[in-house]
């Protein structure tokens, strides 16, 4: 496949993807949180995407503390002074080698932690006084179990194992692994550390002195950590101040070499969209990924950008007394979709089509350039458009964003046997395009070098030519024209390559970062640049 050449930055994500109308209007009627606490979800599984894991090891080199949440804050029930700890649902587990750091389902592997256990009858009201009953068995560990303390003994892959084992410990009973518990492992000592099980109140664990948890990932991460049970693996949460969560956000979403009035617009943004609570109904507010905004913990942390986030410090955008549904792009091309264009949703108010020439060299302008045969072999590989059985005869944009910018809301492409599949919404045009924005044109062209006739000069491929006639637009597949070449000789050539002539990177709504960057070098400021992209929305500070 041919296409011009054109360099490829780290595209900058979007905050949220507009799911429906309906979600879009409930987010928008939400009222700014009253907890300074942002819930992440770092594994989980929601509906279309499933990232839980089996086990967990989680390294801290100031050790832990290890506790519960009620959801809003972490309450310290003890200490370990171990540096790595392995996380693990109950149930039976094991390693596959020595060498490993995870723990998987089943009892097949090198080193192995039985499910099962002896729970001795004696209850104590601390873990300091458990684990100092717990000291002459080496066999022993203390578990916490809706609030009371209690000695287990031994790691059983089965409940028969552990009945045999229990006349060696009167008064004792078998335990089985239960539908929420939660198993801490040293796999260096090939012992379990510490279970807990609590019908209310999710495990927790975080670092001590103010430290942070490096995971499995290779990102260390502030705040605590929620764990829970979903269908025997783990959905793991990072609970983490609002402004802290900002500042660990900004460099991998808009990096370190923005404006400084850009960064602060952009530390407003980012600190609203935790703010209407996205993924909510699944235990968290956002997730780690560009569905809500990339979270990477500490990883590329500012000392610069980690100012401008305290110049802004409580600052979030409202509409109407709520946080806004916030979106960003690197470049909208000169004019930014209308949520409505973007998603088929009614548009927010504040999520309307706005207008800004981009400066000339500053933008992201695109081309994609395909024959016939390469078009239908890249469309083929899209699930979209299976009902295509042959050579491609029309591709056509037959509708744009009804709030004025040139993003394609109707994309069309026929066969030559009268297939037709038409796709809508920019959103899903640019998704299942894979192109950079569905800010596009399409054109048709030809295979060869001739004279362009705005330029008066040769290009590879152009949309207008001069031939016997004058000129003409090339305006189909297939057509034969009589054109003027470079060297003033008449050739017949039949039109056979489509060329996307494209701008813009991103879905094209709300805050572009060119755009903005535009605006502040023109002598405006960052609180204007937000008003611009979302119009009627209000700066507000949530600590006020």
């Amino acid at each position: 496949m041919k296409s011009a050449k054109i360099t490829v930055i780290c595209i900058l994500t979007s905050a949220l993807v507009f799911a429906s109308a309906y979600q879009a209007e409930k987010v928008y009627a939400k009222q700014p949180s009253s907890s300074n606490t942002v819930k992440v979800g770092i594994y989980y599984s929601i509906p279309g995407k499933d990232t839980s894991i089996y086990s967990c090891a989680n390294i801290s080199h100031s050790g832990f503390e290890i506790g519960y949440s009620d959801s809003k804050k972490f309450i310290k029930l003890f200490e370990f002074d171990n540096n790595k700890i392995i996380v693990a649902p109950s149930g039976n587990f094991c390693a596959k080698s020595w060498e490993s750091d995870m723990l998987y389902p089943g009892s097949m592997g090198e080193i192995v932690f039985g499910g099962y256990h002896l729970q001795l009858s004696e209850i104590y009201k601390t873990y300091s006084a458990a684990k100092a009953a717990a000291e002459n068995n080496p066999n022993a560990f203390v578990a916490y179990s809706n609030g009371k303390y209690f000695i287990r003994i031994g790691s059983f892959v089965s409940y028969e194992d552990a009945e045999i084992e229990k006349e060696n410990h009167s008064g004792s009973q078998v335990v089985s692994p239960s539908g929420n518990g939660i198993t801490l492992c040293d796999l260096e000592v090939q012992k379990i550390l510490f279970e807990y099980d609590d019908d209310i109140n999710s495990f927790a664990l975080q670092a001590r002195n103010n430290g942070t948890v490096t995971l499995p990932n290779s990102y260390s991460y502030f705040g605590f950590f929620e764990y829970l049970v979903n269908n025997k693996k783990l959905n793991m949460i990072n609970c983490i101040e609002l402004e802290q969560y900002v500042k660990c956000v900004m460099a991998n979403e808009i990096g370190t070499n923005a404006s400084e009035e850009v960064t602060k617009a952009f530390s407003i943004l980012v600190r609203t969209v935790p703010l209407t609570s996205k993924h909510a109904e699944y235990g968290f507010d956002v997730c780690n990924s560009s569905c809500c905004q990339v979270y990477k913990g500490n990883y590329r942390e500012s000392p610069i950008n980690d100012a401008i986030v305290d110049s802004t410090k409580g600052k979030i955008l409202t509409y109407d007394g709520s946080p806004i549904y916030c979106l960003y792009n690197y470049s909208n091309g000169g004019a930014s979709c209308s949520s409505a264009a973007a998603w088929g949703s009614n548009t927010l108010p504040y999520l309307t089509s706005v207008f800004q020439e981009e400066p000339e060299g500053s933008g992201f302008v695109w081309q994609k350039v395909f024959n016939k045969d390469e078009l239908f072999k890249y469309l083929k590989t899209r699930n979209t458009f299976s009902t295509l059985r042959s050579e491609i005869e029309n591709v056509e944009i037959t509708a744009t964003d009804p709030y004025g910018s040139e993003y394609v809301t109707a994309f069309a492409v026929s066969d030559i046997n009268g297939n037709t599949v038409t796709v809508y919404n920019s959103a899903e045009i640019r998704g299942i395009l894979e192109f950079y924005s569905s800010n596009f044109k399409v054109h048709y062209s030809f295979n060869t070098p001739v004279t362009d006739v705005d330029a008066n000069s040769e290009k590879e491929y152009v949309t207008s030519i001069i031939t016997a006639k004058g000129v003409e637009e090339i305006d189909s597949f297939g057509k034969t024209y009589d054109v003027i070449t470079a060297n003033g000789i008449s050739k017949s050539i039949k039109s056979d390559l489509i060329v996307f002539d494209g701008k813009g990177k991103g879905h094209g709504v709300g805050f572009s970062q060119v755009g903005a960057e535009a605006l502040i070098s023109e002598g405006y400021d960052y609180a204007y640049t937000l008003s611009f992209y979302f119009p009627g929305t209000v700066l507000t500070n949530i600590n006020d």
